[in-house]
This record gives structure tokens, sequence and C-alpha cells, in this order.
């Protein structure tokens, strides 16, 4: 589908034939004051702004009218001192991959027209070429694997971690160096935290091995449970984390019966072992979606946006530790949102640092659009000085059941607020199946960004949204399809 506004003359055609082209016309003798009202020279006829001087006829947001004379040119609605995003016109094809180019006012000078960083399944395990950053950080990939069995719409493959099996993070590091950062990803979660949630006790051995499987007992308490993985090192004296299954034993029973602290455990195969939890058994899904940390491993301050799952709570708390002089902040900031299990979806972060001593960090999140918490935060401290410059995808402590598996369509990371967003919805807030575009140019007037539709239709209405370096976007979308 060619889309093109009416204002766009000449960008809907082009060619021409072998004919020679006679020469132009002399220019018409200068426009008397009777035909040029404002006297700037341009006569009346063709002035965009008759009414008031204007030689140079800039139109900046392309809409036929001069900007001295555009009543909606140079509104700043909310007083940020940036003008309000408008777009007028629109060029190019509606199909993925594919540029399109926007031209308007308000969209910001962005330093940077390419993104910080643009990966996707389909695209292999590298990053996109059409990012700043050729690859991932720290590792090289992370620990998750391609997989075809669930997959977002419009897309081929994804990426697949099994949080039960491990606590390591989805996707590798990736290092940025701005104060700033905006990041978008879609991801799949094929488990539920108020379900799914690990099962733990720490034991020390004294003889035999543990293995997926066995029925441990304790000789106290009379509780059971089925392993479902132990750590690898089972010599004897050592302590051990064991993990259960939550479809056998009294540990996932309701209500359940728990092993009790220092009581002595055996397993069917013979090993022996005493409880060293503390209290008798941990139980959680410490679902850390998101983390933030320093490069500089001698500060352990660190930022995630989590979930724990226990007591039937799915909602996402974000916690800045050490920032308070503790390990955990005293309190946790409370999303309004709770994990969306077993669906696709749009996560969005706006992020930016605080100052030291000072709870003025930005941590926007967004689900599917919406927004959860505007609460500020402090993420330094004169103990902590360092700023956030490694960030880090979805990690679980402390265990969760087999199959908590994680799916991962892209990943889209940028070290400012600019953006560019196609959805179905007409205004933002109806804009719940967000798609990331990804910029090619960009100056405060006009862009162009390589079209990513993944699953939306494109025989349905389809809205564009551009995002000032203010993080504030067009209200009502600009329609780009019937």
């Amino acid at each position: 589908m060619l889309v093109c506004m009416p204002l766009a003359i000449g960008a809907c055609g082009g060619g021409g034939s072998g004919t020679p082209v006679p020469p132009p016309p002399p220019p018409p003798p200068p426009p008397t004051s009777s035909s040029d009202t404002d006297g700037d020279t341009v006569a009346n006829s063709v002035d965009n702004c008759p009414s008031t001087a204007n030689t140079d006829q800039a139109d900046a947001d392309f809409d036929g009218a001069g900007d001295v004379c555009d009543a909606a040119y140079g509104v700043d609605a909310d007083g940020d001192g940036l003008l309000d995003v408008t777009i007028q016109i629109v060029e190019g094809s509606l199909a993925s991959d594919t540029h399109i180019t926007l031209k308007g006012s308000g969209f910001t000078e962005k330093t940077n027209a390419a993104p910080y960083f643009w990966w996707t399944a389909d695209g292999g395990d590298r990053p996109s070429n059409l990012g700043r950053k050729s690859d991932w950080d720290r590792n090289s990939f992370g620990i998750g694997a391609f997989s075809t069995d669930v997959v977002a719409p419009g897309s081929q493959r994804s990426i697949v971690n099994d949080h039960g099996g491990n606590s390591g993070a989805s996707l590798s590091h990736v290092y940025f160096d701005s104060d700033q950062l905006y990041l978008y990803r879609k991801t799949y979660e094929d488990f539920d935290i108020t379900k799914d949630f690990g099962l733990r006790t720490r034991v020390t051995l004294t003889s035999g091995t543990l293995t997926a499987g066995d029925v441990i007992t304790g000789q106290t308490s009379g509780a059971t449970a089925t392993i479902s993985r132990a750590q690898v090192d089972t010599g004897p004296g050592r302590t051990h984390s064991v993990f259960y299954t939550n479809a056998s034993g009294t540990v996932s029973q309701t209500p359940p019966t728990y092993f009790v602290d220092n009581e002595q455990m055996t397993s069917n195969s013979g090993a022996v072992m005493t409880n060293s939890e503390g209290n008798g058994v941990f139980r959680s899904f410490n679902f850390k979606t998101m983390r933030f940390s320093t490069q500089n491993t001698s500060q352990p301050n660190n930022m995630h946006l989590n979930a724990q799952g226990v007591n039937n709570n799915p909602r996402f708390g974000i916690t800045p530790e050490h920032t308070d002089g503790t390990t955990f902040a005293s309190e946790f900031t409370i999303q309004q949102l709770s994990q969306l299990p077993k669906e696709w979806k749009s996560e969005e972060l706006q992020y930016q640092t605080s100052g030291i001593g000072v709870t003025d960090g930005i941590f926007l999140f967004y689900q599917k659009g919406v927004l959860g918490t505007d609460n500020t935060f402090r993420n330094r401290t004169a103990s902590d000085t360092d700023r956030y410059d490694a960030i880090v995808q979805s990690q679980v402590s402390n265990g969760a059941q087999p199959d908590s598996k994680m799916y991962y369509d892209s990943l889209y990371i940028e070290d400012s607020w600019h953006r560019v967003i196609i959805c179905s919805g007409a205004t933002i807030a109806q804009c719940s199946d967000r798609e990331i575009q990804v910029p090619i140019e960009w100056v405060d007037n006009q862009l162009t960004v390589q079209l990513n539709l993944g699953g939306l239709d494109t025989n349905g209405p389809l809205y564009l949204y551009v995002f000032g370096e203010n993080g504030l976007s067009n209200i009502d979308g600009l329609q780009v399809s019937p």
C-alpha cells in the first residue's frame, strides 16, 4: 500500500520521457503592493502566509501554511519547552523491511539516528546491523536457545530459556553509557509465578548422592518431597540447594507439610542429610524480569523489576538494592501491573538515573502500553556513586518448577527516549499492540524508519506515533492503513 498525504507534492510520482525540456520562462516581475499584502516580495497567489511577511516561506510541518501563519505549528501544550509532536506527511509503502518517511514537527533532534541496539530472534544470535552496537556484552549471547515451539505472530522463531533449570539470564548483558534509556521487548512467559514457584531446602549432605526423582523424607516432620534438581557438587559434608517438584509430596499439598529446621532427612536411594534452610522450606518465584547494574563489580548496587509469586501475588515491584544502606530497599515500589502468563506482549521501559542521594530517578515500565507506576527512586548514594551501565534480561533466583520457560522475540534499546511506534490504536492510550520501528534518519521535522510490522494486521487500521526527547508522543495517531 502506498501512503501519500495530499501535501506531499511529487512524492507519489516521478520519471519522464526522452523529449527535450524547453528552458524555463523568465521570472515574473516583482509583485505590486496590491498583490503582495504583507510586502515580503512573495505574491499573494503563491504566498503560504499572505497576511504576515515571511520571505523564506518556511513550512516546518509541511502543512502548506507558513510557520508564521500556522496556528498548529509551535504548540507546546504541556509547557515543557518542546514543540508537541505533529505528523503531517507519510511517504512510502507499508510493508515490513521497507522504508517510510515521516514529515512534521516536534520530533526533536536525535544525536544518533540509528538505535543503540536492535535484536530479533529471526535475525540470529547477533544484534542487527541497523543498530549501532554490534554484539552482546560479557557473554556472547546468554543461555537461551532458538525455538519454534512458541513464536510471536509474524515471526519464524524465538529464543527460549527454562528458568526451572537455571538462575542465569535468558539474554546476555548489554552495556550502555547514558543517563537515559528506552527499552522495548516482546516476550512470552510459559509459566505462572503464583503456581510454578520453586520449593527448596539447603541441606548438609553426610552420605550418599542427590539425584532428580529421589524422594526425600524428614525424620522429625514426616514431610516428603521429590527432587527436581540438586546442585552438581554432592560431596559429603557440603551444603547444597535441593529443589522439589510441586506435583508430589507433602511440601506441595494444601496446606503443605514442610521439613523443619535442622532435622535429619533421608532419600529412598540411601542419602543422609540435615536440613539447614533455617525455615524448613524456602518457597518463591523470584522473577527478575530485567536487571540494571554497574560494570564496577566492587559496587554491588543493582536494580530490578521483579515479581515474587508468593501468596498468590503476581504484581511487579521495583527494587533498588543497596541504595538505602541495606541489601533491599526498605519499601519496594509496587507496580500496578502483574505478570501476564502465556501470551505474547510488548514491554517498554523509560529509564533515567537518579542523582547521588536524590530520589529523582525515573523507571517507567509499560506492559501492552499500560504504565505501571510513576514513582521516582534513588539508585545512587554517596557510597554507591556509579550510575548503571549494564542491563540483562530475565533471571530467576531461588528456583522455579521445571519447564518454566521464557521466550523472547526481540529486544530494542535506545540511549535516549526517542522512538517510533505503530499499533492498531487510534489514540496512544489505546495503543496496546505496539511494534517498535527502526530509525534510519532523524531530524526535528523529518525522519525515516525501516518498518517492523511484526504481527500487526495491515488490512485493518494502523496508526503512527513519534516520541521526542521528552518521551511524549502525539496523542492521536496518524492513520497509515485503511
